[in-house]
């Protein structure tokens, strides 16, 4: 992931204490570099990245936003369905369709799910959440 050669700006918000969660620490990975890779493909020149993490009573979202192409509202409902490209199948943007499945797949073994907002030419905003895991 090469942020600095698109021009991108990465942020974090995260928080002061370590925040304990359910997860297979391999597929955690798999599911933010996926995110992560997405939000650097289809973000702008000179864009935002986002990743954050909010705690939310028994659950915690990791989120990773971007300033980039964003999604019709039409469109989000199949983002998740293997090999779909949203009509990107023809663009410039490599990919295969899979990973946002394989997101959804990883984040729901967790005990997890995920979820999407996005708006056209203002960007995206996509967090897993997983379950807390109790410090007691």
């Amino acid at each position: 992931l090469d942020v600095r050669r698109q021009g991108l700006h990465l942020e974090f918000e995260l928080p002061d204490e370590p925040v304990l969660v359910q997860a297979e620490p391999r597929r955690l990975r798999q599911v933010l570099l996926n995110l992560l890779s997405n939000a650097i493909k289809y973000n702008i020149p000179e864009g935002r990245i986002l990743l954050a993490v909010e705690r939310h009573g028994d659950q915690v979202h990791l989120l990773v936003e971007d300033s980039g192409l964003g999604i019709d509202e039409t469109l989000q409902a199949r983002m998740f369905e293997p090999f779909q490209r949203l009509g990107r199948e023809i663009s410039r943007i490599l990919g295969a369709g899979i990973g946002l499945s394989l997101c959804l797949e990883y984040a729901r073994l967790m005990g997890g799910d995920i979820g999407v907002w996005s708006e056209p030419d203002v960007g995206s905003r996509f967090w897993v959440s997983l379950p807390v895991i109790s410090a007691d």
